[in-house]
């Protein structure tokens, strides 16, 4: 893994965030009024930096053990990013209680379409990994 893979995987992960917030903002705001809050930008927003995270994490992992962990090692931060998304809905719970459902729903969405992402370029990368051998 080199530094114009996680460049590439970095951008591509702003973009998917940006749409999201950005189709996440209108259906919520025009189409589903009743189901906006203020909030909804910033979940994009937190999902971005804990997949740069992500990619980081991996970045420098491998180029400590190799390409051998890069599977095991996903699958750790993919737990930790989990473990983070639920805490933020705790927090969220725990100090605004208006609009709980749809800020859970909202981030459970643009949890799934993150981890869709991140998981098929995990695969990608590695299969290719494993022709070049």
């Amino acid at each position: 893994m080199n530094r114009r893979v996680i460049s590439k995987l970095v951008v591509r992960d702003f973009l998917i965030n940006a749409s999201l917030a950005i189709v996440g903002e209108v259906v919520l705001r025009y189409l589903l009024p009743n189901f906006w809050f203020p909030f909804f930008p910033l979940i994009p927003v937190f999902f971005f930096i804990m997949g740069m995270l992500v990619f980081v994490t991996l970045y420098y992992y491998v180029q400590i053990k190799g390409d051998a962990h890069i599977v095991i090692t996903y699958m750790t931060v993919r737990f930790y990013k989990m473990l983070m998304t639920l805490l933020l809905i705790w927090l969220y719970a725990a100090n605004f209680h208006d609009h709980m459902m749809s800020f859970a729903i909202c981030i459970m969405l643009v949890y799934l379409a993150n981890l869709i992402y991140e998981t098929s370029a995990m695969t990608m990368y590695v299969k290719k990994g494993m022709k070049n051998k």
